[in-house]
């Protein structure tokens, strides 16, 4: 059985239901925090970026994406056939923490390059990423 437990309800719930079990033979019982994945607005932020990089180059912003993922790649621990094996993640799997130090990371890359991005706090990013969807670059 998985569950995911979202509040003391559904803990009480799920208690009562394991009390309940008879066990015979071995069984394997996990319980682990879920980390909140990144939200859709850091993702489009750091398309949006990605997009002003391909604006100010000419390369596609997919490349300057797989680029990034190579040059600041985040890591995983998950269990396959019973070990623990380390798994390179790609942003879909970042959580909000990785996400938000992922884009630093793209963000102080471009800026070294010459590449400004607005920050993610600008007045202007409807603006800027209206101005992107126009070029056809979102």
């Amino acid at each position: 059985m998985k569950t995911k437990i979202l509040n003391n309800k559904q803990k009480q719930a799920f208690i009562e239901y394991i009390q309940a079990i008879d066990v015979k033979g071995a069984h394997r019982a996990e319980f682990t925090r879920i980390n909140r994945t990144r939200t859709l607005s850091q993702n489009a932020y750091l398309w949006l970026c990605l997009a002003i990089a391909e604006d100010y180059t000419g390369t596609d912003k997919g490349v300057f994406y797989q680029y990034y993922l190579e040059k600041f790649p985040v890591f995983d621990y998950q269990e396959v056939f019973g070990e623990r094996q380390v798994i390179k993640l790609s942003s879909s799997g970042f959580n909000t923490k990785q996400m938000t130090e992922f884009i630093d990371k793209v963000r102080l890359d471009l800026s070294e390059n010459d590449i400004h991005t607005p920050d993610h706090e600008d007045k202007r990013l409807q603006d800027i990423f209206e101005d992107m969807q126009r070029k056809g670059l979102l």
